[in-house]
């Protein structure tokens, strides 16, 4: 298998179909993830000098994919999910 950039990946939930179909929940830029309870800072130039946190329990913008994962961590199910990393590999 050749080396690839591993920072850059997308998270993918299947839609229980056979077969299965997935949609994007969300890209990620990074080297590492986790999922916590920790508050997410959202502090800007324009937060004049105070620490600004997100309220509430995260960022959703309302898609089919968010909507299937809340509902699905909510009540347990669990779902099929595919890391697809910029190289085509997943």
């Amino acid at each position: 298998m050749a080396v690839e950039k591993g920072s850059a990946f997308l998270l993918k939930v299947g839609n229980g179909a056979v077969p299965v179909v997935y949609a994007t929940v969300a890209g990620l830029r990074t080297t590492q993830m986790s999922v916590n309870g920790e508050a997410i800072v959202v502090t800007t130039k324009d937060s004049g000098g105070w620490r600004q946190l997100l309220s509430g329990a995260g960022v959703f913008t309302g898609s089919v994919a968010e909507l299937r994962v809340k509902a699905s961590a909510l009540t347990g199910v669990l779902d099929d999910y595919r890391l697809a990393f910029e190289g085509g590999t997943r």
